[in-house]
């Protein structure tokens, strides 16, 4: 097996066990109450603070060591130094925009609705970087766009009174779920520019850069604007279960960023995101299996379509790299 096969396989490994894992934790924190009808965690800052630290800290180990004996100076131009700035304030208000649109649509539309993320990072490309696609990519994208349209228009079996509300929220959530994918799309874009104009720059130092900048600004804000050190503390002093799944969940999501700051720096955004894609699927079905969510036949048919889709661009994409391996030995 090729080096860069080998190194394709630990990639998408280490990204699907740990945020399968990290998927789990995420609505077990976010949507699930930690006692019957009472205490649902709702400090979104606390979590995104306590991964990006711990991710700092990693991803700081990791370049340190796998730097140490590099001849390879990283200097911090201006340019590079706003490009991250931008990049990880994008990245935070992603994250946050994403925990938000968990509070009025349910676990598995956010999935099927994250797994849109290849259409504004396509357009980005496109209109701020003059990026050209492949046609069968645009044809893909709209395989996935119509999976995910059918799933939203086909409703949950809910009860009449309820449809309403339901809608309502809904309509809510989805509109916070658009802006989290156009921030989305602008991160990983901008990415993939970085890595091209700054070839100096690794994956994990990329990732430590994007983290220290993260949790600099989610810490001032926390004590300047808000109140959820506060909340946060007095429902840690009433559950105190959660402070365990806080740190697992910071530790399996900076885990599975350095295997994601990798696979972007060697194989780039569209490759991250089709696997990212299949990866969003595996964690619907294991979100519909173990906390008993009920679709309808026409999701059902939404959710054949988003992973048809997905495995679709992950066959051809395995198929471009195997024929340039090929010719890569031939010559």
């Amino acid at each position: 097996m090729e080096k860069s096969s080998i190194e394709f396989f630990i990639c998408i490994s280490g990204i699907y066990i740990s945020f399968l894992l990290w998927g789990v934790l995420q609505e077990r924190i976010t949507t699930k109450f930690y006692e019957k009808q009472k205490g649902l965690f709702i400090s979104v800052i606390i979590l995104n603070v306590t991964q990006s630290f711990i991710a700092t800290i990693i991803s700081f180990i990791f370049t340190f060591f796998s730097t140490k004996h590099s001849k390879k100076k990283k200097p911090l131009s201006k340019p590079l130094l706003l490009k991250i700035i931008l990049v990880a304030l994008s990245s935070s208000l992603a994250s946050l925009t994403s925990y938000l649109s968990l509070k009025h649509i349910d676990y598995p539309t956010h999935v099927l609705g994250k797994s849109c993320k290849l259409i504004p990072v396509m357009a980005i490309h496109t209109i701020f970087y003059k990026t050209r696609f492949a046609h069968y990519k645009y044809l893909i994208v709209a395989i996935v766009t119509s999976g995910i349209v059918i799933f939203t228009l086909c409703d949950y079996q809910l009860p009449s009174k309820t449809k309403k509300k339901h809608l309502s929220n809904n309509i809510w959530g989805l509109f916070l779920l658009s802006i989290n994918l156009l921030l989305d799309g602008y991160t990983n874009s901008t990415q993939d520019h970085i890595f091209k104009v700054f070839p100096h720059v690794s994956g994990p130092w990329m990732m430590m850069s994007m983290n220290i900048v993260s949790t600099i600004g989610m810490i001032t804000y926390l004590f300047c604007f808000t109140n959820e050190l506060t909340t946060t503390y007095e429902f840690i002093k009433k559950y105190p279960l959660v402070t365990r799944d806080i740190i697992f969940y910071g530790c399996l999501g900076a885990i599975g960023q350095l295997f994601i700051f990798h696979t972007l720096e060697k194989f780039g955004s569209l490759i991250l995101i089709t696997i990212t894609l299949i990866r969003k699927m595996l964690t619907l079905l294991i979100s519909l299996i173990w906390f008993n969510h009920k679709l309808t036949i026409g999701q059902w048919i939404g959710v054949g379509l988003v992973f048809y889709g997905a495995s679709l661009e992950a066959y051809i994409k395995h198929t471009q790299l195997t024929k340039k391996n090929r010719k890569h030995n031939e010559n």
